[in-house]
């Protein structure tokens, strides 16, 4: 009996450590990272985006 259990343990200390590597970002509630053209596309609209809503108006002619 004891050294069924000494089977099992090791048996699952082998599992743990093949399938640990595999599952490591499995869990985290993080999305994987996008593509380097999803980025630059994001970019893009992030910059289009803060241009539009920290614009400067441009200041009226002052009348000569």
């Amino acid at each position: 009996m004891k050294s069924e259990i000494r089977r099992l343990q090791a048996f699952a200390l082998i599992l743990a450590v093949a399938t640990g590597p595999l599952l490591a970002g499995c869990g985290t509630g993080e999305p994987p990272p996008p593509s380097q053209a999803e980025a630059q596309a994001i970019e893009k609209q992030n910059v289009e985006t803060a241009n539009r809503e920290y614009a400067v108006p441009s200041a009226p002619a002052s009348p000569r």
